[in-house]
């Protein structure tokens, strides 16, 4: 897969490269799971090719939603980079030096001050200066201390032509946030915003065709030296189902390959059928459909549930332009749902749209949420795992602990504070709560947690 990811989006490969090579940052932009990851790991991958050095950082590793937490992700990925590509020892202990400064400062203020330090240093000392891929950028955008971004964009003047970002989100950075203390960051990658489409048909087959081939799963059935590798019929059928969008493409092969492993030859047509079946009920297929539909906005879906019934008709120009931006409408003799998978999810999503009753109620299916017959704003990724945790408790306690291993991880118990657990519910009870400050449902249980209440009437005294 590695190697394959050299031949893939390279039009959207050479955008980037143009930009940073003139010292200027970008922004990368596209749906969950359409290939922004592979293509900052391909940028990565070749830093010797090219005069800066990328470093490709991972912001869901951050240990924390501080600046601390987010310094640290990006100067280990720096150092990671550096060591893989044998840079000097000197650099790399003047780096770690940094690092440990900031990671057991004896003053807050020493954090940003390392941070600092070793971006001079890289800066200095590589040649082509460097090339921080920030990915997964979303949450840590949405939610860090603004001071941060004025930080990053103040380095970037400082060290111009030698420092740059290549930004990586599911929505433009203004429509994640709009408060005036980060609009000098945004001003950096404003007027150079790439949105991601789905894969073209040329780079989703190539992608198919790298895959691995399997060995079957019941050699009595098989030979075991055979392996199972997805020929042109197979291919076509794997593209006609997901189209260009890479999660589907795997799940769809993957699940194919699986059925084949051990079926006996003569029925290996018979599979596509199966594996159609299949599809129907695969949660992995189900949950790469529900987070491209969360991903959209009220107005998207709201428009793409009127285009399978009046066509484009039925779409205003934004909505429609917008949509086809994402891939999600495609454009050939006449304008479909792209894939048939995802078609096929936005047909169920039509058929089932009920008149949800008072209360707090959870579309599984779609993932949608449904406060009082009204359909909520769209939540984050954060945001809908905390809700699900909570729904699953309806009327119950759930304690600190229980919601930080729900939602982050049991990795996380020790580093997700108070704080950063009453912040995510605050954003959740906006966009939940009729009033946020007189919250209904959602409700804080004084030293001891929170419940979700389905029914407003069920409100204790205890709670607030």
């Amino acid at each position: 897969m590695d190697s394959l990811q050299l031949h893939l989006r390279q039009a959207d490969y050479h955008y980037v490269i143009d930009r940073v090579q003139n010292g200027a940052s970008c922004s990368i932009i596209g749906m969950s799971n359409t290939g922004k990851s592979m293509l900052l790991r391909d940028l990565a991958a070749r830093t010797g090719e090219l005069p800066q050095t990328f470093a490709y950082v991972d912001c869901n590793l951050m240990l924390a939603a501080t600046d601390q937490g987010f310094y640290e992700a990006v100067l280990r990925a720096l150092q990671e980079t550096l060591a893989e590509k044998g840079m000097a020892a000197s650099l790399l202990e003047k780096l770690a030096a940094c690092y440990r400064k900031m990671v057991q400062p004896e003053s807050p203020f020493l954090v940003p001050l390392g941070f600092n330090d070793a971006i001079m240093q890289a800066c200095q000392s590589l040649k082509g200066g460097i090339v921080l891929l920030l990915d997964e950028f979303d949450e840590a955008f949405a939610t860090l201390d603004s001071r941060i971004f004025l930080n990053l964009r103040a380095l970037h003047d400082k060290y111009r032509g030698r420092l740059a970002y290549v930004t990586a989100t599911a929505r433009p950075l203004r429509r994640i946030r709009t408060d005036p203390a980060v609009e000098e960051f945004y001003e950096l990658v404003s007027r150079r915003e790439r949105h991601l489409g789905m894969l073209t048909e040329p780079d989703a087959k190539a992608l198919l065709l790298s895959l691995p081939a399997h060995p079957p799963t019941l050699p009595g059935l098989r030979s075991a030296d055979e392996t199972i590798k997805l020929d042109e019929t197979e291919i076509n059928y794997v593209w006609r189902q997901a189209n260009g969008h890479p999660g589907l493409l795997l799940v769809v092969a993957q699940l194919l390959i699986q059925l084949e492993a051990g079926a006996p030859e003569l029925y290996r047509q018979q599979g596509l059928e199966l594996v159609t079946q299949q599809l129907d009920t695969s949660e992995m297929a189900q949950d790469e459909c529900v987070k491209l539909w969360h991903q959209l906005s009220e107005g998207e879906q709201g428009g793409l549930l009127q285009f399978v019934v009046e066509g484009t008709a039925g779409l205003t120009e934004p909505v429609l332009a917008s949509l086809k931006q994402k891939g999600i409408l495609t454009q050939g003799k006449r304008t479909r749902v792209f894939g048939e998978r995802f078609a096929a999810f936005v047909q169920r999503r039509r058929r089932t749209e009920l008149d949800y009753p008072e209360g707090i109620w959870i579309d599984v299916d779609a993932g949608d949420v449904w406060v009082d017959g009204r359909r909520a704003s769209t939540l984050t990724e954060l945001e809908y795992h905390l809700l699900q945790t909570l729904y699953g408790r309806l009327g119950k306690l759930c304690d600190k602990y229980l919601i930080v291993e729900s939602v982050w991880g049991q990795e996380y118990i020790d580093q997700v504070d108070n704080a950063r657990i009453e912040k995510l519910i605050s954003r959740l009870r906006n966009k939940i709560e009729p009033e946020p400050n007189n919250p209904r449902y959602l409700v804080t249980v004084r030293g001891r947690g929170y419940k979700l209440l389905q029914y407003p009437s069920q409100v204790h005294s205890e709670s607030r």
